[in-house]
C-alpha cells in the first residue's frame, strides 16, 4: 500500500507540475522548444498510463522489467483501484503537492533571491520551480541532475533575473535540498538504530 501511495503521489506531482510547466513554457520559450518539450510530456504521460492503467502494459511491466523483483509489487492493482476511490486521501495528496510546490518551494527560492538583493515576483519563480522540474522529469541525465539547474537558470534569466544571482540561488537551494535530505536520512538511521526491530527466535 506504501508503495501505491508514493506512486500515486509521484504521478499526482508530474500531472500537477506538467500543467504549470507548459503554461510556463509558452511564457519563456521560444516555439521549438516549447514543442518538443510538449511532444516529450506527451509521450513520457503515453507511456506511463500504457504502463499502469491498462493490462497489457502492466503485464509487460510485471514480466519484462520488474522479472523477479515483481513479488514486491504484488497486488499493486488492487490497491490502486482502492486508493483511487478514497476521495479523502486524494483531496490530501493534491493538498502537499500545492503547499510543497507553490508556498514551500516558491517561498524558498523567493528568500534566497531577496538575501542576494533581488526581488522576483513569486508567481514568476513558482512558473520557473515548476517548467525546470518538469525538465528534469525528460530522462537526459540520471535523476535530472544538471537538467533542473540548468533549464532553471536559463528560464530565469528569460525572465529577465541576472544570471549570476540565479547561478548562486540554485547552486545554494541545490545544497540545501541535499543537507535536508541527509539530515532526514541520519535521523531515520539514528531512530533505527535506537529501536531496532526485534530479531526472529532462534530454535
Amino acid at each position: 500500500q506504501a508503495t501505491t501511495v508514493f506512486f500515486l503521489h509521484k504521478v499526482m506531482s508530474l500531472v500537477f507540475l506538467a500543467v504549470i510547466g507548459i503554461y510556463a513554457a509558452f511564457i519563456f520559450l521560444p516555439i521549438n522548444e516549447l514543442i518538443v518539450l510538449t511532444v516529450a510530456l506527451a509521450a513520457l504521460f503515453f507511456v506511463l498510463s500504457v504502463m499502469f492503467f491498462t493490462q497489457w502494459g502492466r503485464t509487460m511491466l510485471r514480466d519484462r522489467i520488474l522479472g523477479k523483483y515483481a513479488h514486491f509489487f504484488s497486488g499493486f492493482s488492487d490497491t490502486l483501484q482502492i486508493v483511487l476511490g478514497n476521495q479523502k486521501l486524494l483531496a490530501a495528496n493534491g493538498a502537499i503537492i500545492i503547499v510543497r510546490w507553490a508556498v514551500l518551494q516558491t517561498t524558498i527560492t523567493f528568500l534566497l533571491f531577496l538575501s542576494f538583493g533581488q526581488a522576483v515576483n513569486p508567481t514568476t519563480l513558482f512558473l520557473i520551480n515548476s517548467a525546470s522540474s518538469v525538465l528534469s522529469i525528460i530522462p537526459l541525465t540520471l535523476n535530472g541532475a544538471g537538467v533542473r539547474e540548468g533549464s532553471f537558470v536559463f528560464l530565469a534569466t528569460k525572465a529577465g533575473i541576472d544570471l549570476n544571482v540565479a547561478v548562486v540561488v540554485v547552486t545554494v537551494n541545490l545544497v540545501l535540498g541535499y543537507l535536508g535530505t541527509g539530515a532526514v536520512a541520519n535521523l531515520f538511521f539514528l531512530k533505527k538504530m535506537k529501536h531496532p526491530q526485534p530479531k526472529g527466535n532462534r530454535e
